[in-house]
Protein backbone atom coordinates (compact mmCIF):
# COMPACT_ATOMS: atom_id res chain seq x y z
CA UNK A 1 0.00 0.00 0.00
CA UNK A 2 1.51 3.66 -0.68
CA UNK A 3 1.70 5.93 1.59
CA UNK A 4 0.06 9.31 1.46
CA UNK A 5 3.07 12.15 1.02
CA UNK A 6 2.42 16.00 2.29
CA UNK A 7 4.37 18.54 0.68
CA UNK A 8 4.31 21.57 2.65
CA UNK A 9 4.90 24.61 0.48
CA UNK A 10 4.60 27.30 3.42
CA UNK A 11 3.61 27.54 7.08
CA UNK A 12 1.44 30.20 8.10
CA UNK A 13 2.04 30.23 11.82
CA UNK A 14 0.31 32.63 14.28
CA UNK A 15 1.45 35.79 15.56
CA UNK A 16 1.55 38.21 18.48
CA UNK A 17 -1.85 37.58 20.29
CA UNK A 18 -3.80 40.19 21.60
CA UNK A 19 -5.02 40.93 25.19
CA UNK A 20 -8.87 38.94 25.69
CA UNK A 21 -11.09 40.86 24.12
CA UNK A 22 -8.77 42.63 22.12
CA UNK A 23 -8.09 42.45 18.31
CA UNK A 24 -7.88 38.62 16.97
CA UNK A 25 -4.35 36.94 16.43
CA UNK A 26 -3.14 37.47 13.22
CA UNK A 27 -1.04 34.95 11.61
CA UNK A 28 2.11 35.58 9.50
CA UNK A 29 4.91 33.74 7.38
CA UNK A 30 6.67 31.53 9.36
CA UNK A 31 9.23 29.47 6.75
CA UNK A 32 8.96 29.80 3.24
CA UNK A 33 11.50 26.75 2.83
CA UNK A 34 13.45 28.64 0.26
CA UNK A 35 16.71 28.70 1.80
CA UNK A 36 17.54 25.27 0.07
CA UNK A 37 18.03 23.28 4.07
CA UNK A 38 15.43 23.11 6.68
CA UNK A 39 16.50 26.09 8.79
CA UNK A 40 18.04 25.21 11.98
CA UNK A 41 17.10 28.00 13.46
CA UNK A 42 13.00 27.33 12.87
CA UNK A 43 13.09 23.51 13.59
CA UNK A 44 14.35 20.77 15.73
CA UNK A 45 15.37 17.99 13.39
CA UNK A 46 16.95 18.31 9.76
CA UNK A 47 17.44 16.58 7.02
CA UNK A 48 17.07 12.79 7.23
CA UNK A 49 17.69 10.13 4.31
CA UNK A 50 17.11 6.60 4.06
CA UNK A 51 16.26 5.32 0.52
CA UNK A 52 17.44 3.22 -2.56
CA UNK A 53 19.24 4.90 -5.29
CA UNK A 54 20.28 2.75 -8.44
CA UNK A 55 20.13 -0.37 -6.39
CA UNK A 56 21.81 0.91 -3.45
CA UNK A 57 20.98 2.16 0.04
CA UNK A 58 21.75 6.28 0.56
CA UNK A 59 21.72 7.17 3.95
CA UNK A 60 22.34 10.97 4.88
CA UNK A 61 21.60 12.92 8.02
CA UNK A 62 22.07 16.99 8.79
CA UNK A 63 21.62 17.59 12.46
CA UNK A 64 21.76 20.53 14.52
CA UNK A 65 22.41 21.88 17.47
CA UNK A 66 21.81 18.87 20.84
CA UNK A 67 20.01 17.52 22.94
CA UNK A 68 18.47 16.84 18.94
CA UNK A 69 19.67 13.21 18.34
CA UNK A 70 17.99 11.96 15.03
CA UNK A 71 19.22 9.33 13.22
CA UNK A 72 19.27 7.29 10.38
CA UNK A 73 20.13 3.40 11.59
CA UNK A 74 19.35 0.49 9.45
CA UNK A 75 18.58 -2.08 11.58
CA UNK A 76 18.30 -5.66 10.66
CA UNK A 77 15.28 -6.94 11.46
CA UNK A 78 16.72 -10.54 13.18
CA UNK A 79 20.17 -8.98 14.72
CA UNK A 80 20.47 -11.93 17.14
CA UNK A 81 21.46 -14.66 13.95
CA UNK A 82 23.44 -11.94 12.78
CA UNK A 83 27.41 -12.14 13.96
CA UNK A 84 28.73 -11.22 10.45
CA UNK A 85 28.03 -8.09 8.54
CA UNK A 86 30.09 -7.04 5.38
CA UNK A 87 28.99 -3.69 3.02
CA UNK A 88 30.26 -1.88 0.54
CA UNK A 89 30.60 1.08 1.32
CA UNK A 90 31.48 4.82 -0.07
CA UNK A 91 31.04 8.53 1.66
CA UNK A 92 29.94 10.51 -0.99
CA UNK A 93 29.88 14.23 0.94
CA UNK A 94 30.19 15.03 4.18
CA UNK A 95 30.28 18.49 6.80
CA UNK A 96 31.83 17.97 10.11
CA UNK A 97 31.05 19.57 12.92
CA UNK A 98 33.61 21.91 14.58
CA UNK A 99 36.14 20.22 16.40
CA UNK A 100 34.32 16.09 15.17
CA UNK A 101 33.67 14.45 12.46
CA UNK A 102 31.31 12.38 10.51
CA UNK A 103 30.56 8.70 9.79
CA UNK A 104 29.34 6.08 7.97
CA UNK A 105 29.43 2.93 9.20
CA UNK A 106 28.69 -0.50 10.58
CA UNK A 107 27.80 -1.55 14.13
CA UNK A 108 26.27 -3.89 16.81
CA UNK A 109 25.77 -4.81 19.84
CA UNK A 110 27.49 -8.30 20.42
CA UNK A 111 27.54 -9.21 24.39
CA UNK A 112 27.42 -7.78 27.53
CA UNK A 113 29.52 -7.26 30.90
CA UNK A 114 26.61 -9.10 32.63
CA UNK A 115 24.70 -5.70 33.66
CA UNK A 116 21.14 -6.45 33.59
CA UNK A 117 17.79 -4.39 33.42
CA UNK A 118 15.80 -2.38 30.14
CA UNK A 119 18.68 -1.06 27.91
CA UNK A 120 21.66 -0.95 26.26
CA UNK A 121 23.62 -0.68 29.83
CA UNK A 122 26.37 -3.18 29.91
CA UNK A 123 26.49 -3.62 26.14
CA UNK A 124 29.57 -3.69 24.43
CA UNK A 125 29.32 -2.73 20.96
CA UNK A 126 31.93 -2.44 17.90
CA UNK A 127 31.50 -0.29 14.93
CA UNK A 128 34.20 -0.19 11.55
CA UNK A 129 33.15 3.09 9.77
CA UNK A 130 34.23 5.57 7.24
CA UNK A 131 35.14 8.90 9.19
CA UNK A 132 35.06 12.02 7.58
CA UNK A 133 37.68 14.97 9.20
CA UNK A 134 38.28 18.58 8.40
CA UNK A 135 41.97 16.63 7.52
CA UNK A 136 40.19 14.17 5.13
CA UNK A 137 38.75 10.65 5.11
CA UNK A 138 40.20 7.11 7.13
CA UNK A 139 39.03 3.74 7.87
CA UNK A 140 38.40 2.95 12.23
CA UNK A 141 37.17 0.39 14.08
CA UNK A 142 36.86 1.08 17.78
CA UNK A 143 35.37 -1.12 20.71
CA UNK A 144 33.30 0.07 23.27
CA UNK A 145 30.80 -0.67 26.59
CA UNK A 146 27.41 1.38 26.99
CA UNK A 147 27.15 3.32 29.95
CA UNK A 148 23.26 3.88 30.04
CA UNK A 149 19.89 2.53 28.61
CA UNK A 150 20.01 4.80 25.05
CA UNK A 151 24.31 4.04 24.73
CA UNK A 152 24.49 8.06 24.82
CA UNK A 153 27.38 7.50 27.07
CA UNK A 154 30.09 4.76 26.84
CA UNK A 155 33.56 3.91 27.88
CA UNK A 156 36.16 2.52 25.35
CA UNK A 157 37.19 -1.46 25.32
CA UNK A 158 39.04 -0.66 22.27
CA UNK A 159 39.84 2.65 21.86
CA UNK A 160 39.38 3.93 18.35
CA UNK A 161 42.36 2.83 15.62
CA UNK A 162 43.12 4.07 12.24
CA UNK A 163 42.87 1.28 9.80
CA UNK A 164 43.59 3.10 6.40
CA UNK A 165 43.37 6.44 5.14
CA UNK A 166 40.73 6.58 2.46
CA UNK A 167 39.20 9.38 0.40
CA UNK A 168 35.81 11.56 -0.77
CA UNK A 169 33.94 9.67 -2.98
CA UNK A 170 36.10 6.02 -3.22
CA UNK A 171 34.13 2.64 -2.18
CA UNK A 172 35.20 -0.08 0.28
CA UNK A 173 34.70 -3.10 1.34
CA UNK A 174 34.15 -3.26 4.94
CA UNK A 175 33.31 -6.34 7.30
CA UNK A 176 32.95 -7.07 11.14
CA UNK A 177 32.24 -10.70 12.46
CA UNK A 178 31.96 -11.45 16.09
CA UNK A 179 33.10 -15.38 17.15
CA UNK A 180 32.25 -15.60 20.62
CA UNK A 181 35.37 -14.26 21.97
CA UNK A 182 37.16 -12.10 19.04
CA UNK A 183 36.63 -9.44 16.60
CA UNK A 184 37.44 -9.39 12.88
CA UNK A 185 37.48 -6.06 11.69
CA UNK A 186 37.80 -6.23 7.58
CA UNK A 187 38.73 -3.45 5.16
CA UNK A 188 39.42 -4.35 1.67
CA UNK A 189 40.09 -7.72 2.01
CA UNK A 190 42.63 -7.27 4.94
CA UNK A 191 42.04 -8.76 8.42
CA UNK A 192 42.67 -7.69 11.66
CA UNK A 193 41.50 -9.79 14.76
CA UNK A 194 41.08 -8.05 18.36
CA UNK A 195 40.61 -9.66 21.53
CA UNK A 196 38.59 -7.29 23.85
CA UNK A 197 38.93 -9.28 26.86
CA UNK A 198 43.00 -9.09 25.87
CA UNK A 199 44.09 -6.47 28.99
CA UNK A 200 47.42 -6.57 28.63
CA UNK A 201 46.96 -4.97 25.31
CA UNK A 202 43.70 -2.94 26.33
CA UNK A 203 43.78 -1.88 29.42
CA UNK A 204 40.02 -1.22 29.38
CA UNK A 205 39.37 -4.31 28.23
CA UNK A 206 35.74 -6.29 29.07
CA UNK A 207 35.59 -9.67 29.55
CA UNK A 208 32.54 -11.76 27.71
CA UNK A 209 29.87 -11.99 30.73
CA UNK A 210 26.95 -12.93 28.48
CA UNK A 211 27.02 -13.81 24.71
CA UNK A 212 23.59 -11.89 24.55
CA UNK A 213 23.43 -8.18 24.65
CA UNK A 214 20.72 -6.60 26.75
CA UNK A 215 19.86 -4.66 23.52
CA UNK A 216 20.13 -7.08 20.52
CA UNK A 217 21.20 -4.51 17.62
CA UNK A 218 22.86 -4.40 14.50
CA UNK A 219 22.52 -1.71 11.43
CA UNK A 220 24.19 0.37 9.29
CA UNK A 221 24.31 4.31 10.16
CA UNK A 222 25.10 7.74 9.92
Amino acid sequence: MRRPVMVLLAILALGVIGPVGGEAATLALYDDFSSGQINAAKWQGLEVVREIRGGKVALALRQGTYPQTPATNLNFVNPGSIQSIRADARLTAYTPPPGGNSRLRLRGNFYSDGTTGLGATGDVRAQLFLRGTDSGVDIRYSVYKCTDSDCNTSTDVVPGTTVKSAALGETHTLGIAWNGAVFTFSVDGADIVVNPADCATYPTCQAVVNLTPNLVEKNLSV
